[in-house]
Formats: C-alpha cells, sequence, structure tokens
C-alpha cells in the first residue's frame, strides 16, 4: 500500500508540472482512482495539509472514488445479464461523463 500511495503521489506531481495544478490533479484523481481511490485519498489527504487547496484536494478524491466506482460498474456490465446491463449502462454513461468533466474543471 505504501508503494501505491507513493506511485500515485509522483503521478500527481508529474501531472501537475505537465498540466498544471488545476488539471493535473484532476486528472491524478481520475486515473489513479482506477487503481485504487483508498491510495488517492491517503494522497491527497496529504496534500491538502500540505499546500494544495483543500477544495482542489477534495475534487481529486471525489474523482478516484468515481474512477473506482465506474471499473465496478464496468464489471457488472461484462458479467452481468443483458436486463442488468441495460439497467446500470446509462448511470455509468453518466457517471463517466461526470468524473471526465470533473477531472477537467477548475
Amino acid at each position: 500500500m505504501v508503494v501505491l500511495v507513493a506511485g500515485v503521489g509522483f503521478a500527481g506531481y508529474v501531472l501537475m508540472k505537465l498540466l498544471g495544478p488545476g488539471k493535473g490533479i484532476g486528472v491524478t484523481g481520475l486515473l489513479g482512482g482506477l487503481l485504487s481511490s483508498t491510495a488517492v485519498t491517503l494522497s491527497f489527504a496529504h496534500r491538502g495539509r500540505g499546500g494544495v487547496e483543500p477544495v482542489t484536494a477534495a475534487r481529486a478524491i471525489v474523482a478516484a472514488g468515481m474512477a473506482n466506482a465506474a471499473v465496478k460498474g464496468a464489471m457488472v456490465l461484462v458479467l452481468g445479464g443483458g436486463s442488468l446491463r441495460r439497467a446500470i449502462a446509462p448511470a455509468l454513461g453518466g457517471m463517466l461523463v461526470a468524473g471526465i468533466g470533473l477531472a477537467f474543471v477548475r
């Protein structure tokens, strides 16, 4: 877990340098949430105390949670039956659009 948190922190640092602080943090939250929303939460909770605005850190944590839920929803889509797929697909699509939008909102 320590290595995962450190990896998310390093990826966040690189993305903030490449995309700027606002977009880099959002993208880090979204992509990091695909692996572990817990690691993103720990990493950005620490950053929230050390210089990153708490609202920005919270946005990354929410994006991570949404990405993690999207992965689980995608597994339901793949493994579930036809009626379950039809029921969950619109909600999963809306969550995906909201998560991407959240990652890029300043």
